[in-house]
């Protein structure tokens, strides 16, 4: 069994001024391959990152959080500094959609997908790069 923080122990990442950078297709592979579940959902933060040229563009709004220690409402509130009723819809939809518990290792998929295929993602890199290529789309694991 290997923890996803460990992940890098079994594929291909990059280093950045001593980040370890995976890059998005190859955890997707290697999540949805895991018939044996040989790897283990661990409590951490998923911050995806677009690289190209060295440069790095960091998609921090996007940060998947995968907790055991609190619930999703417990998690926002913690978040946000906000009762539920003052979050904004669109923010709750977002963070419920970027949290998991360890034992949802489909919903981790189901992020990394959302991810590659999201067009204010894809739209927000291109006004940065001016190009979208799925290939340059990492995630830091910590």
């Amino acid at each position: 069994m290997i923890k996803i923080t460990n992940i890098k122990e079994i594929t291909e990442y990059i280093i950045i001024q001593n980040e370890i950078y995976i890059r998005l297709m190859d955890l997707i592979n290697i999540l949805g391959l895991d018939y044996n579940n040989k790897i283990e959902i661990n409590n951490c933060i998923i911050v995806p990152y677009y690289i190209k040229d060295n440069k790095r563009m960091e998609l921090y709004q996007f940060e998947f959080f995968i907790s055991d220690e609190y619930d999703f409402d417990e998690f926002i509130i913690k978040k946000t500094g906000k009762e539920i009723k003052d979050i904004p819809q669109q923010i709750y939809n977002l963070r419920k959609k970027c949290f998991a518990k360890t034992n949802e290792k489909n919903k981790l998929i189901e992020y990394l997908y959302y991810l590659r295929n999201n067009s204010e993602i894809i739209n927000a890199i291109k006004k940065v790069f001016y190009v979208f290529d799925e290939k340059n789309l990492y995630v830091e694991i910590y």
